[in-house]
């Protein structure tokens, strides 16, 4: 049996998969869902899943997912090299999960001046964490939306200095107003090169 997600890495609306190839499993499966637990079938949610199946059907959904490792693991690498540990060592997914006990700034503490310069990132318990889970000793970094963006591993370079560049501020107490405006200028700088929706869209007939 496998479960995954609709949405982040396949890219798709929200929802969710159970996949087995057991019938015997897969009945137990279905009377477990419905009626009692899955909502109404809405033809549109059907539609977008429908839709990105078929994306990721094509050869190049591989070379996004490959793209997306990669990205990650330079991630992973270049925040090493900043002096940032990062739990399993590295990585081989689409995740980075920073481990900051070492460093001494609060997960949560890290999370909002990140967000404040525009990079989005989540807190999260680390193995062995004693703080709680509103505070955490981790960040966790995904890279499938700035790849789905185009970003390669040059801009991840880029992105993961910027990271430690704040979390550098935050433990030096230095003046994090002058480093969170030359951070957030690069962070800008970056979203512009890499729009989310083509300015230029292609004309309709």
């Amino acid at each position: 049996m496998v479960t995954t997600t609709t949405n982040k890495n396949l890219r798709g609306c929200r929802g969710g998969l159970i996949l087995s190839d057991d019938p015997e499993l897969g009945e137990r499966l279905d009377a477990a869902v419905f009626p009692g637990i899955q909502g109404g079938p809405l033809p549109e949610l059907i539609c977008a899943k429908a839709v990105t199946f078929g994306e990721a059907l094509r050869p190049e959904f591989a070379d996004y997912a490959a793209a997306v490792l990669e990205n990650a693991r330079t991630l992973s690498r270049v925040l090493r090299n900043r002096g940032y540990d990062i739990v399993t060592g590295g990585t081989d997914t689409p995740l980075v999960l920073v481990d900051l006990r070492g460093r001494g700034t609060p997960g949560h503490i890290a999370e909002r001046s990140l967000e404040a310069v525009g990079i989005t990132c989540n807190r999260n318990l680390v193995p062995g964490d004693t703080r709680g889970p509103a505070t955490t000793s981790g960040l966790r970094f995904g890279t499938s939306a700035v790849t789905t963006r185009g970003m390669s591993t040059r801009e991840l370079e880029t992105v993961a200095d910027a990271i430690a560049d704040v979390l550098d501020g935050l433990e030096r107490n230095s003046d994090s107003a002058v480093n969170g405006r030359a951070v957030r200028r690069v962070v800008s700088d970056l979203a512009a090169a890499f729009p989310i929706y083509s300015p230029h869209p292609a004309s309709r007939s």
